[in-house]
């Protein structure tokens, strides 16, 4: 570690190639970033993925820190898909509705209701949402059919998130 007005790490990556990254203004929390870093270097080079506590990491590191290790591929860039807010999520589907020669009511309706749900729920990140912080799996009625139609909704969308 080297310090400046940040402390940095300097470390050798999975392919050999010396990476330098910035760090934070504390030794104490640079040295916990070096640790996991390496963590991730390990389980890079041998191919498997990291335990529990290093995913658990991963989802509270800041964007900027992991947008270098999937930049240098330490990390899979799908995890970077996961610091990208849930309005920005909808505003891209909304943009892939109108693209596949859906009708426009359709575009618009689906979006403002997966809005409205993220909206009542209070989901900002995908890794944050819950099932119990919208009363969980919708209720059934007598005819077999869901009550309550944007809690479905809500179903659907978590299930293919994830």
């Amino acid at each position: 570690m080297t310090r400046t007005r940040k402390w940095y790490l300097e470390f050798r990556d999975h392919i050999g190639i010396v990476r330098r990254l910035a760090g934070y203004d504390d030794k104490r929390m640079t040295e916990k970033l070096a640790e996991y870093v390496q963590e991730l270097v390990n389980c890079r080079a041998v191919g498997v993925s990291p335990d529990v506590k290093v995913g658990q990491w991963l989802e509270s590191v800041s964007v900027r820190i992991l947008a270098k290790l999937v930049e240098w591929g330490l990390v899979d860039g799908e995890r970077m898909e996961t610091t990208k807010p849930l309005a920005d999520h909808i505003d891209d589907y909304s943009r892939v509705l109108g693209n596949r020669q859906r009708s426009r009511d359709y575009a618009v309706r689906v979006p403002n209701r997966l809005r409205k749900i993220v909206q009542a729920c209070r989901f900002v990140y995908l890794p944050r949402c819950h099932e119990n912080q919208c009363g969980g799996a919708p209720a059934e009625a007598e005819d077999g059919r869901h009550e309550g139609h944007d809690r479905t909704v809500t179903m659907r969308m978590r299930s293919r998130a994830f």
